[in-house]
C-alpha cells in the first residue's frame, strides 16, 4: 500500500507568500539542530532558495557527549545544499551555575544577530513548528500572567532594529515533518535531552498534550487557533491604544481614558517611557486603583528600588524616588506699568489698562478682567504664590490653595502660577484660572489678556470674551 506524499515544500512556500516572511533576493540566516525539524527546513530552503543566500548557523552549548558530532553533522548538511555555514561553541567553563536555559538563549540570539550583521542579512529562520507553538500556549496558561502572553511564537517579529525572526513551519505539526523527512530520507539526530521530564517543556510534549491530543485529535490546531484569535485581539488592543497615547500627549491629561482601557494604556505608555523596565500585573492593577480613587487626588505606585508614577489629579508622572522634583519658576516682572504689554511664562501675555480706552484703536482682543482700583493700589506687581494668599469675593473671601486645589492644579504647578497683586500685596487675578470680584458699578481699570493658544482658560462671573 503505498502512502499519500506529503508535499512541506509547497506549504512552507505558501506560508512565506501569506505571510510575507522573505523574498527570494534576501539574505537568510538559519539557526539550525541536528533535530528533524530544522534538516526538514534546510531541505526545504534548497528547493525554495538560492544556495549562495543561505547561510546556517549551528550554536553548540556543549552540554552533552554528542554535541560536537551533531555539529559536524550539521556542518556536513549545509555543505551538502551549498550552504555557507557558521559555528558557535559556548564552553561548559563559561555556563553560569543557574539561569542556564535563559543564558543559553541569550548566547543564541546575540551570535545569531552577529552572523545577520556580518552577512548584510536582515531575516533570521528558525524551524518552530505547529507543536512548539501549542507547546508554548500551554506552558504560558500553566504560568500565568496577561492574557496578550498566550498570542505565543509569532510567524515574524523583531529581533533588534535591523533584523527579524522567522518560523515558516508554525502550522505544521511535527508529525507531518517526521513523515515527511522519512519519506525522503532524510537523516537527523534525536536529542536525549528531549526526554528528560524534569524541564516542564518536555513533560508538556511528551505527558500533556498526547493527552489533549487523545481527548480531540484536532487540538493541535484547536490551540493555535486560539492563539491566532488573541493575536488579532492584540493587534486590536495596540491600535486603539496607539489613540488613547495621542490623546494624552495632545491633553496632558489621562482623563479622557475609559477605566476598562486604562491598564493597556498604562502598560503601553510604561513600555514607550521604560523600555528596560519590566511592569507586573500587580503594578497596573494599583495605579488603575488609585487614579480612579476619587478620594485621593494625589498619590504614587512604586516601580522599582528607584522609579514611581505619581498621580497629580488627572496626571500622571514617572518620578525618581530619589530627585525632587521642583518646578522651574521663570522671572517674573516685578511693577506693571499702564499700557504696557507683559509676557508670561505660560506664553500668554497681558496689558492694564483704564476702563473705557478704545481697544479697536490697540487692535487687540483677548479675555478682559475688570479691576477697581485705588490710587494706594499702585503700583501693580506679578508673583508666585506665598503662605496665606486669598482672593477676594463677593462675600468674603478664598484662599488661593483651595482655589487651585478646586481646579485640579497639580501640586507640582501650583508655586508656577502667575499673581497680579496691589501695592498691599493683595491677590486681583490669579492668572488662567480667576480674578477678585469687582462691583461692575466701580470698574475703572482693565486687564487684557491674551493667552498661549495651547492654554485653556477658566472664566469667573467677572470676566468676558471678546
Amino acid at each position: 500500500m503505498k502512502h499519500k506524499l506529503i508535499d512541506i515544500v509547497s506549504q512552507i512556500a505558501n506560508n512565506i507568500q501569506t505571510h510575507q516572511l522573505f523574498k527570494v533576493t534576501e539574505t537568510l540566516v538559519v539557526a539550525a539542530s541536528a533535530g528533524v525539524d530544522s534538516q526538514v527546513l534546510l531541505a526545504t530552503l534548497a528547493q525554495l532558495h538560492p544556495s549562495e543566500q543561505v547561510i546556517v548557523v549551528h550554536i553548540n552549548h556543549d552540554m552533552r557527549p554528542t554535541a560536537a558530532s551533531e555539529a559536524k553533522f550539521v556542518a556536513q548538511q549545509a555543505a551538502q545544499y551549498n550552504f555557507k555555514y557558521e559555528e558557535l561553541v559556548w564552553p561548559q567553563s563559561q555556563h553560569p551555575l543557574s539561569g542556564i536555559e535563559a543564558a543559553g538563549r541569550q548566547v543564541r540570539y546575540q551570535y545569531l544577530a552577529a552572523i545577520a550583521t556580518k552577512y548584510q542579512a536582515t531575516k533570521i529562520l528558525t524551524a518552530h513548528h505547529a507543536n512548539d507553538l501549542a507547546e508554548t500556549f500551554l506552558m504560558k496558561l500553566f504560568r500565568g500572567g496577561r492574557w496578550e502572553q498566550l498570542a505565543g511564537i509569532k510567524w515574524l517579529r523583531p529581533l533588534n532594529g535591523t533584523t527579524d525572526l522567522v518560523r515558516p513551519m508554525l502550522n505544521i505539526p511535527k508529525a507531518r515533518l517526521i513523515a515527511y523527512a522519512q519519506q525522503k530520507g532524510l537523516p537527523w539526530c534525536e536529542d536525549e535531552s528531549n526526554q528528560d521530564l524534569t524541564y516542564t517543556r518536555n513533560r508538556i510534549r511528551h505527558i500533556i498534550l498526547p493527552e489533549i491530543l487523545t481527548e480531540n485529535p484536532d487540538a493541535l490546531n484547536q490551540i493555535n487557533q486560539y492563539a491566532a484569535q488573541i493575536k488579532q485581539v492584540e493587534t486590536m488592543v495596540a491600535e486603539q491604544v496607539t489613540i488613547y497615547l495621542a490623546t494624552i500627549a495632545a491633553q496632558n491629561s489621562w482623563q479622557a481614558i475609559p477605566r476598562t482601557w486604562f491598564q493597556a494604556t498604562l502598560k503601553a505608555y510604561l513600555a514607550d517611557h521604560l523600555p528596560n523596565v519590566g511592569i507586573k500585573q500587580a503594578q497596573l492593577q494599583q495605579m488603575e486603583k488609585l487614579y480612579f480613587n476619587v478620594k485621593r487626588p494625589h498619590g504614587q505606585v512604586r516601580i522599582n528600588q528607584t522609579l514611581v508614577i505619581v498621580k497629580d489629579y488627572h496626571q500622571l508622572a514617572i518620578r525618581n524616588i530619589n530627585e525632587q522634583s521642583q518646578p522651574v519658576k521663570q522671572p517674573l516682572a516685578q511693577v506693571i506699568t499702564l499700557n504696557k504689554w507683559y509676557l508670561l511664562p505660560n506664553g500668554g501675555k497681558f496689558i492694564v489698562k483704564p476702563n473705557g480706552m478704545d481697544q479697536h484703536n490697540l487692535k487687540i482682543s483677548g479675555i478682559i478682567i475688570p479691576l477697581h482700583l485705588e490710587a494706594d493700589d499702585w503700583p501693580l506687581r506679578v508673583r508666585y504664590r506665598q503662605s496665606g494668599d486669598q482672593l477676594a469675593l463677593k462675600v468674603g473671601h478664598q484662599k488661593l490653595k483651595r482655589l487651585l486645589m478646586d481646579a485640579k492644579v497639580p501640586i507640582t504647578q501650583r508655586s508656577t502660577v502667575p499673581l497680579l497683586v496691589n501695592a498691599h500685596d493683595e491677590l486681583l487675578w490669579v492668572v488662567d484660572y480667576k480674578a477678585r470680584w469687582t462691583n461692575p458699578t466701580q470698574v475703572n481699570y482693565e486687564v487684557t489678556y491674551i493667552p498661549n493658544n495651547k492654554q485653556e482658560i477658566l472664566l469667573d462671573d467677572n470676566e468676558q470674551r471678546h
